[in-house]
């Protein structure tokens, strides 16, 4: 009986209605974008950092809840659309979530949060039920700090919200679970990827918002279908080893052991990559306004370090799931703040350089993996 629950979990899609559920996860990486790119300091980089972090924390709860559980009639679906809303509602808030609009921002986040929980005892039970209910405490403490920060606004709303986010980082080592539960790794593996899918669809999203207004000369053509590239070498990036990282995760022995690998791999490692594409997707909206002019220093410093982020967020990503070699990374990472300096002169060059580095990486993790297949073919 056990092997055939394990084995239908295992093997859990993705459905219609979490793909439409992620449709407000869309719009809130555009809003998070547009507000650095219209905030490009380096207060604007913090309060987006502070912005993702706690929204990630949520839309990661949401991904557990589908995973764990059914949402299978109309009274669920429900209360997920109110989630929805309550998402949809931070979103809206974002662009002055730190002015005006905070106390939406944080009234939406409890919205979320109370929906999630009700929706986990709703649609479990037993010993899922047990095991969920230890983590709501904790959750709704998040939530109050966020909303209590959110109305008083100032340099309260940073405090509470650190807080906030504080718990979010201890949250696996400081919680005591009752009871134990099993999840897809399939379906763990698949909708995250799909999470990645939309955020590189940002970096796609920012080249039409750069080249908007242009005259499609020489100039525009070529730097918007080099920045399409560069999306290109990211998507390789994230999902060249897949498969591999489906069947790594899988074979975890313990459930315990799965959900520690989950926060550290899927948690902590995507929400770096998903700010590394936010901020990276700034640099590519100010490269297509004026390809052949210089950036500014921070216009430059968003590029490189946009995408130097997003390949150490990869490297946290796959090392924690396979034996891959870090130092293609590393020297990635370090020749991306060099190209700072190719973009304060030419924006296009800066583009440019940034592809010749993610394509080095996807190469040698080729000749990796390529070691690694004919190792195990020479043991065998």
């Amino acid at each position: 009986m056990y092997k055939k629950i394990k084995h239908t979990m295992q093997n859990n899609k993705v459905s219609t209605l979490e793909l439409f559920f992620d449709l407000v996860f869309v719009f809130t990486i555009t809003q998070l974008t547009g507000a650095l790119t219209h905030h490009l300091h380096w207060i604007g980089f913090l309060q987006v950092f502070l912005m993702l972090a706690l929204i990630w924390w949520m839309y990661g709860g949401y991904l557990w809840l589908t995973n764990i559980t059914q949402i299978a009639n109309s009274q669920l679906r429900g209360f997920l659309l109110f989630g929805m809303a309550g998402f949809l509602m931070i979103s809206l808030a974002i662009p002055d979530a730190f002015g005006k609009n905070s106390w939406a921002f944080g009234l939406g986040y409890m919205i979320v949060n109370t929906m999630h929980s009700t929706l986990f005892v709703l649609s479990s039970k037993g010993v899922v039920r047990t095991a969920i209910s230890s983590t709501i405490p904790l959750n709704f403490l998040n939530a109050s700090l966020v909303l209590i920060g959110g109305i008083a606004g100032g340099d309260i709303q940073y405090i509470f919200w650190i807080l906030a986010i504080s718990i979010q980082i201890l949250f696996p080592y400081i919680r005591k679970q009752k009871g134990e539960y099993h999840f897809s790794p399939h379906h763990f593996v698949e909708r995250h990827g799909l999470v990645v899918i939309v955020a590189i669809g940002e970096s796609i999203i920012a080249i039409g918002v750069g080249a908007e207004g242009h005259v499609m000369n020489l100039e525009t053509t070529v730097s918007s279908i080099a920045a399409l590239v560069l999306s290109f070498t990211l998507w390789s990036v994230y999902f060249a080893e897949d498969k591999r990282i489906e069947r790594a995760f899988s074979n975890i022995p313990t459930a315990a052991r799965r959900r520690q690998i989950a926060f550290n791999a899927f948690g902590y490692a995507h929400y770096i990559i998903i700010v590394g594409v936010i901020i990276l997707a700034v640099g590519i909206k100010k490269t297509l306004h004026h390809p052949l002019h210089p950036l500014s220093f921070l216009e430059a410093f968003s590029f490189g370090f946009g995408i130097a982020v997003f390949i150490l967020g990869n490297l946290w990503f796959h090392r924690t799931l396979l034996s891959i070699k870090s130092f293609p990374h590393i020297i990635g990472t370090l020749a991306t703040f060099v190209t700072i300096l190719f973009g304060m002169h030419y924006a296009l060059l800066q583009l440019l350089s940034l592809i010749f580095i993610v394509s080095c990486i996807i190469y040698t993790n080729k000749q990796d993996t390529s070691e690694h297949l004919k190792t195990r073919v020479s043991e065998n």
